[in-house]
């Protein structure tokens, strides 16, 4: 009995594993830059809230891999066990890159 609960919780624990890996993985390929085509397009509305997504993603998706290496035992693109350098580097590229995306957006928005 406690086998099955054992591979029961074996199982949940991969799924979430799998559902953070999905996020940080896709999130920068495809949340980060769709909110940032909305900025684009809707920038005469002046609205904020696509603003505030596009913080949030780009703020979440670093917090996420490193609760996916510290907690989940987070896997690098190629399958091996990912180190905190690993975070710090992709930390790092996700908010340069998200930056210089915003930054690109709002006067590509402002000179429209």
């Amino acid at each position: 009995m406690e086998e099955r609960a054992s591979d029961a919780s074996q199982q949940e624990y991969s799924l979430f594993s799998l559902f953070l890996r999905l996020y940080w993985l896709l999130g920068a390929v495809m949340i980060v830059p769709a909110l940032a085509v909305n900025i684009a397009i809707n920038s005469s509305s002046g609205a904020r809230l696509p603003h505030v997504l596009y913080g949030v993603a780009a703020l979440s998706m670093p917090l996420v891999r490193f609760v996916d290496i510290r907690f989940f035992r987070g896997q690098t693109i190629d399958c091996k066990p990912a180190t905190m350098s690993h975070w710090v580097r992709y930390s790092l590229g996700v908010a340069g890159l998200s930056l210089a995306g915003w930054v690109a957006v709002a006067l590509i928005s402002r000179f429209q």
